[in-house]
């Protein structure tokens, strides 16, 4: 379903990333592929292949994904990469990065997991829980806390710890980081 203004198959819509992940993999010529790897430079086996082509347009990098778009729809690059190189359609599986670095495509860096898999990886790699496009430690929740009590108004207390009020507020009414 699209809401008013959302665009189907657009790069920068939120439905964008869950549906690529769903494509499965395109045939594609020898003029595509020669062209999907030309957004890349390849520089040995074991360094970081950067995608130079299209990124989706989230502000934190940490969101952003690598895209390529080929016949009306949108790739995510590490998906063909993998594809292209082990001839295996991800299918339901998730291409994680042993390097941990969204914007690299070197075939030799990525991995198949499960959605599962990799959130453990990524917190054993020192990821954060994200609560609502931000990450406030819990220290920084227990002084959002504090100055809520002291009367300091939900939208000076959103300015000042970069969320939205509606995060201000489902956090001191504890409907968000309830363990804190």
């Amino acid at each position: 379903m699209l809401w008013p203004g959302m665009i189907a198959n657009h790069p920068w819509s939120s439905l964008t990333m869950e549906y690529a992940m769903k494509l499965p993999m395109p045939k594609m010529t020898n003029v595509e592929i020669a062209k999907f790897w030309s957004y890349t430079c390849r520089t040995g086996d074991e360094n970081c292949w950067l995608w130079f082509g299209a990124h989706t347009g989230a502000e934190k990098e940490e969101y952003r994904r690598a895209y390529f778009r080929l016949r009306e729809n949108h790739y995510i690059a590490a998906r063909l990469a993998f594809y292209l190189t082990y001839k295996v359609d991800p299918g339901d599986l998730e291409v994680c990065h042993k390097c941990e670095n969204k914007s690299c495509i070197n075939p030799n860096h990525l991995y198949l997991a499960t959605h599962q898999e990799n959130m453990e990886d990524y917190f054993i790699n020192g990821g954060q829980p994200s609560y609502g496009n931000t990450r406030l430690s819990s220290m920084e929740v227990d002084m959002l806390r504090d100055k809520y009590s002291k009367g300091i108004k939900p939208k000076e207390l959103a300015e000042e710890f970069g969320v939205s009020k509606h995060q201000v507020h489902m956090i001191v009414s504890y409907k968000q980081r309830k363990n804190f």
